[in-house]
């Protein structure tokens, strides 16, 4: 298995090198297009005389003098309108009540920044985290009337507080860089969804909804919140990295897998079909058994049994037909998933290597 290990962790990383270079290059060859494109087009500007921009110069500072001119005959129109005076001491006193709170903003602003990049505000918050989480876990069917009480005040407590957090992350980072981080985005889903809870819990016009199993759905997302600690924890976090960044990997070799075991669930439906009673497990009559049956293999899951059960009843061929659906599905395609789990983790840390080196050497 670690010789499989190997030799598809040393393909992948090839194949991926050339994928990539094969990328750069590609880049680079639009970026020397785009280059040239540019050349030429600043050599053809420079061609047009300086009389010329000379004139669009001049013609330039004529529309704006008149445009001056218009502003300040309008703005003289108006004080003699209105009062002079008056409109001074009201353009002041707005001038001063603005800059006021513009200063009070920018020192709060500055305030909620430096309280949110703190690590106690992190660490505040994983400890509320993993109260949560003890909380959760208190919670079985049948629970007193005071104790059901007690749990949903303590979630009205925690969502508050995972509730300003948000809103303290969102001003004190910004917009764009609030929503560049997917854990910002994930945390701001959990808080939805949990605010929504409580409406539908709390709200007098949803008593019906309440009653649908669709609420207690609602509820158990509250688990999500234990994986607001990914975005704490800098170790969980790199994991967590990692599986997003090979997610479209990952799902590549899931289609492969489940394709390959379409194909050898006909092939079973058809050599099979019909060779154990419909009632007993596991048989081949039908693709939906054929489909469980090749996934029990995959499991590694009694499949000796499954085997030696079609070789009695069949011939010595079915010895062929499993083994090959173990060695493809368990330790070719299963082990690829390990595999591009290793190639991402060290090309993260080569990644993060380098910019320190290079950090180091700037």
């Amino acid at each position: 298995v670690n010789l499989f290990l190997a030799v598809l962790k040393t393909k992948f990383g090839k194949a991926q090198s050339f994928f990539q270079t094969r990328v750069q290059v590609s880049t680079e060859q639009r970026k020397n297009t785009i280059k040239r494109f540019l050349d030429w087009t600043m050599d053809n500007w420079k061609e047009f005389s300086a009389e010329r921009l000379a004139q669009d110069a001049q013609s330039r500072q004529r529309i704006s003098l008149d445009f001056r001119r218009l502003s300040s005959n309008i703005r003289r129109s108006l004080i003699e309108s209105f009062g002079s005076e008056d409109r001074e001491v009201q353009r002041s006193g707005w001038k001063k009540i603005s800059l006021y709170f513009g200063k009070k903003w920018r020192r709060l602003y500055r305030l909620i920044r430096w309280s949110v990049l703190r690590k106690e505000f992190s660490n505040f918050f994983l400890t509320c985290i993993i109260l949560n989480t003890v909380l959760l876990a208190l919670e079985y069917d049948g629970m007193p009337k005071k104790m059901e009480e007690v749990m949903a005040t303590f979630n009205i407590a925690f969502t508050a507080l995972f509730t300003i957090e948000l809103i303290l992350k969102f001003i004190g980072l910004g917009f764009w860089e609030y929503v560049s981080d997917n854990f910002n985005i994930f945390d701001a889903i959990i808080v939805t969804l949990a605010l929504l809870e409580i409406v539908f819990e709390q709200g007098s016009g949803v008593v019906a909804f309440r009653s649908f199993r669709s609420f207690q759905i609602l509820k158990s997302f509250r688990v999500l919140r234990l994986f607001k600690m990914f975005r704490y924890l800098q170790s969980l976090r790199k994991i967590g990295e990692v599986l997003l960044s090979s997610a479209s990997s990952f799902m590549a070799i899931v289609l492969l897998m489940f394709l390959f075991m379409v194909v050898f669930a006909i092939v079973g439906l058809h050599l099979y079909g019909g060779v154990v009673p419909q009632d007993e497990f596991p048989n081949f009559n039908s693709f939906l058994n054929s489909v469980i049956v090749m996934f029990n293999v995959l499991t590694l899951e009694d499949w000796e049994i499954i085997m030696y059960t079609f070789m009695h009843e069949t011939n010595f061929g079915s010895v062929f037909f499993f083994i090959g659906w173990v060695v493809l599905g368990k330790y070719i395609f299963l082990t690829l998933f390990l595999a591009v789990t290793l190639e991402a983790f060290e090309s993260k840390y080569d990644a993060e290597a380098a910019s320190e080196a290079y950090i180091a050497y700037k």
